[in-house]
């Protein structure tokens, strides 16, 4: 291979290694013994570096990469997207429970709901769920978040944040639980045997499914959450 260039101007594209991968930059400023300071494309402007010259690779080196990390998210992407349409028919399939604990029926929660826009479950969920659903998400939260620290990620959690874990503001997160779909012992949060299902569909109609499940964890001093979109939907 020829040597590669040792000089570049502003504006110029290049590509970077950050983490093992190769990521597409613009160039802002060239010195001869500092190297480059650039801009990672699509990030901000927090992240922009000095490299050294001898650092630099070709834009063509991060498109190849680039290339691949978008057939990854690809791939990643229809997977997700059978896994909710696998959902889909396991939800339509489910029987669900028509009768609530007490005096209250899913008819009269669903026009409170109607009314006032919130309807009160008696004995929707008990408290050994409600325990061990608690363990479970902290355990789980607590382990993410020592993962990122150890590979220097603390920082893009607090920026973009992951599929499977987003921060919503200061001190405030949104996470998945992988135990709720596949511990027994907390799935009366979601599924047929849910006091919630029923209402749902007498609000919704008995062709509504059930999608996701999630967490929000909001420590002391944490900041109110903007609004934001919800996931993903079936329809438009």
């Amino acid at each position: 291979m020829g040597k590669r260039r040792r000089e570049y101007e502003a504006g110029q594209i290049v590509s970077v290694m950050d983490r093992g991968e190769l990521w597409l930059a613009t160039v802002l400023e060239f010195a001869p013994s500092r190297g480059c300071k650039v801009h990672f494309n699509g990030w901000k402007s927090s992240y922009d570096t000095w490299i050294p010259a001898e650092e630099i690779h070709t834009e063509r080196e991060g498109k190849a990469q680039e290339a691949n990390r978008q057939r990854a998210r690809a791939k990643k992407q229809k997977q997700q997207a059978e896994e909710r349409r696998q959902k889909s028919e396991m939800s339509n399939a489910r029987v669900y429970i028509t009768e609530l604990p007490g005096k209250q029926t899913p008819a009269a929660l669903a026009e409170q709901f109607r009314v006032d826009g919130i309807c009160h479950i008696p004995q929707a969920v008990g408290g050994a769920v409600v325990d061990k659903a608690h363990d479970a998400s902290l355990n789980w939260f607590n382990h993410c978040v020592k993962q990122l620290s150890t590979l220097g990620l603390m920082q893009e959690l607090m920026d973009r944040g992951f599929a499977e874990l987003k921060t919503r503001h200061t001190g405030r997160f949104d996470f998945q639980v992988p135990l709720f779909s596949s511990q027994a012992s907390v799935s009366g949060f979601t599924g047929g045997e849910a006091a919630w299902t029923c209402v749902v569909k007498r609000i919704l109609g008995d062709d509504c499914v059930y999608l996701h499940s999630g967490v929000m964890l909001s420590n002391g001093g944490s900041h109110a959450q903007p609004w934001h979109s919800d996931g993903a939907h079936l329809s438009e």
